[in-house]
């Protein structure tokens, strides 16, 4: 008989001193890393926007898709571009400009072909089969793509069958989709015939379309690479030297990127007046709350203005357009107001409604603060009316300090009569070739011009934007003549100018382009700009500011359903009547403006306020000062934080050693 087993007897383990010191050990290592976890929850506040602005990144690519697809085949080893390079040469310069132009407004992929394999006759096998992916899709930024780009050697076939293919895939089922295809000459790998790839492509999709560069073609290369631009709804433009092809390539990603490119320093839009963020003198951009049914206001947004001593406060906000929404035609406006906390000072502005594809027209307000008002306290609020749609609309606000100046400061009263009728409009176009030169696709990038004639193209659903400089006492006048039509289709052209604050000017002139005969179409009834103007009716208003004024060609695509079609040249020749007068030498910034503040600039927390800066240089240092101070406190609890866990590693290793060396 075996003797009975104890009962084995359970008792609490007590902790051992390493199992405390190791314990001790963590719970420091927590306390040491808080100030490096509070630096960066701090980072990532500022990142989300605690001043007012908001972060440009979450903007970049949209649902815009390009792959750019390069020739690197045998032949662009030849030195023909006039300056000395090879053809080679200028397609990298021209590649790189054209992924530095869409960078901010599309996902870009970049694809090359022929520059891994030979062309010779016994590898034509692997030769057809030679294409790179440079970059996958994505927010690819241009000095990451550089050194690929310029690392092509050219040395084989041009397979550009199976290079539009793989660009293709690359952009996927959905969304807006565009390649850019460069090639000196025909695909060396048919068949199947380019052409009817590029249907095949193009019938995956409505919203894919390839636009192709022909760089130094025959005849034969030429009439391919138009067959594979028309079928898939591109566009084709040719190119024989560094500068046009580069030009052809920025244009072509100009197109594809979207209708309109945006500019101005971001800020977000408070829900209440008295929350919204200071904005100095320059550019913004922001979104407006669309519409829940058309006809009606979108939900109204806010900032705030300080008036400094001595200024008005000229406001201009403009819808940016969106082109097409589910096929329809849309137009849309801004509304926007103004009030004063501190007194009954209120106004509002002059209506200015949009159509797509036309350019877009911002309403203006003018404040000139009253003597019993406080000039640090007025509120700006913007809302949307137009066609009902299901998301935010991006909208530029420009705000400008101009001089209250009166007697001869402000110049001479206008005396000049503006001319009525088409007639009276009509440029005197020199007998000259016109010279080419690609417009803008938006305010913020129009074409600098001098008076004279320009010729571009356009595609249905595009307008190009020029800009020049019209003096006090002076006015522009400008007419186009756009190139016979190449469809059945409809197609109508138009010609706007527009003032520094975008607001037009001009009457509408739409005209339908014939099959048979080039269309006139010319901007009519812009008043002579005088200072004064701002006491007269609303036209002349409009042209009370000198400086930079816009000229915008437009040709309507309505029944193309937003789909490119083959491009239309157009001939622009502009003017500028008048002799100069005397007037403010100030005029309209057209950069950035300071970044928002939530207290009116110069303000202390006291509420003494100091007008003289209003956001400009002075309170910029200030900022970056204050930005300095944080980073360096930041910095500071960083490297103690840092600091006391190496000594608690230290610690712990000692620990360790000892432990062991008892046992």
């Amino acid at each position: 008989m075996h003797p009975a087993s104890p009962t084995p007897q359970t008792s609490a383990k007590h902790p051992t001193p390493w199992r405390l010191t190791l314990a001790l050990l963590a719970f420091l290592t927590i306390i040491a890393l808080l100030p490096i976890l509070a630096v960066n929850a701090n980072a990532e506040d500022d990142n989300n926007g605690s001043d007012g602005s908001t972060s440009s990144n979450d903007a970049t690519g949209g649902d815009s898709k390009v792959a750019v697809v390069l020739d690197a085949s045998d032949s662009m080893a030849e030195k023909d571009t006039g300056d000395g390079g090879t053809r080679m040469d200028a397609a990298k310069k021209a590649a790189n400009d054209t992924i530095d132009t869409l960078a901010d407004s599309a996902q870009t992929a970049v694809i090359a072909y022929g520059s891994e394999e030979s062309n010779a006759p016994d590898n034509r096998d692997k030769g057809c089969q030679d294409i790179t992916t440079l970059a996958s899709l994505g927010n690819n930024k241009p000095e990451d793509l550089e050194d690929k780009i310029n690392g092509l050697e050219p040395k084989g076939y041009t397979p550009i069958g199976n290079a539009i293919k793989k660009a293709a895939e690359e952009l996927g089922s959905s969304g807006k989709r565009n390649i850019i295809l460069v090639s000196d000459g025909i695909d060396t790998c048919a068949p199947p015939p380019v052409c009817d790839v590029a249907e095949d492509i193009a019938g995956d999709g409505i919203d894919l379309a390839i636009h192709t560069v022909g760089f130094k073609v025959d005849d034969k290369a030429q009439k391919e690479l138009e067959c594979i631009s028309e079928v898939s709804g591109g566009t084709y433009t040719s190119a024989d030297d560094t500068e046009a092809l580069t030009e052809a390539l920025t244009d072509a990603a100009q197109r594809v990127a979207g209708n309109y490119e945006s500019a101005g320093t971001p800020v977000q839009l408070a829900d209440n007046a008295t929350d919204g963020f200071y904005l100095g003198e320059g550019l913004y951009q922001s979104t407006l709350p669309a519409p829940q049914k058309t006809n009606e206001d979108g939900a109204d947004k806010w900032f705030s203005i300080s008036v400094p001593e001595g200024k008005k406060a000229q406001i201009t906000a403009n819808l940016v357009p969106v082109g097409f929404e589910g096929g329809d035609h849309i137009y849309y406006n801004v509304n926007v107001e103004y009030k004063n906390d501190s007194c009954s000072d209120k106004g509002s502005g002059y209506f200015g409604a949009s159509n797509w594809p036309g350019p877009p027209e911002a309403e203006s307000v003018t404040i000139e603060p009253d003597e019993d008002c406080d000039p640090t306290k007025y509120r700006v609020k913007l809302n949307h009316t137009g066609t009902e749609i299901d998301h935010d609309l991006p909208v530029e606000i420009m705000v400008g300090f101009a001089p209250q100046v009166d007697g001869a400061d402000a110049g001479p009263e206008n005396d000049r009569e503006t001319p009525e009728g088409d007639d009276k409009d009509k440029v005197k176009v020199p007998s000259t070739s016109p010279k080419p030169t690609p417009g803008g696709n938006s305010y913020n990038n129009a074409t600098e011009i001098t008076p004279g004639t320009v010729s571009d193209t356009l595609v249905p659903g595009e307008t190009k934007f020029y800009r020049m400089n019209v003096d006090w006492g002076q006015r522009p006048i400008a007419e186009v003549e756009f190139d016979k039509k190449n469809t059945d289709d409809s197609r109508n052209g138009d010609i706007y100018v527009a003032s520094p604050r975008r607001e037009v000017t001009s009457e509408q002139t739409i005209r339908t382009l014939d099959k048979d005969v080039p269309t006139t179409a010319r901007a009519v009834g812009t008043p002579y700009v005088f200072y004064r103007n701002r006491e007269g009716n609303v036209g002349e208003q409009e042209a009370s500011d000198a400086g930079q004024w816009y000229v915008m060609v437009t040709l309507e695509g309505y029944d193309d359903n937003g789909k490119q079609a083959k491009d239309i040249e157009f001939r622009l020749s502009t003017a500028v009547e008048g002799n100069k007068v005397d007037g403010p030498e100030w005029r309209q910034t057209l950069e950035p403006g300071p970044t928002p503040t939530p207290e009116a600039p110069g303000t202390n927390d006291d509420g003494n306020d100091g007008q003289e800066n209003n956001g400009n240089s002075s309170d910029d240092s200030n900022a970056q000062a204050k930005d300095i101070d944080n980073a360096s406190q930041s910095n500071t609890i960083l490297y103690i934080g840092l600091g006391v866990l190496v000594l608690i590693v230290l610690a712990a290793v000692a620990v360790y050693f000892t432990a062991v060396r008892r046992k």
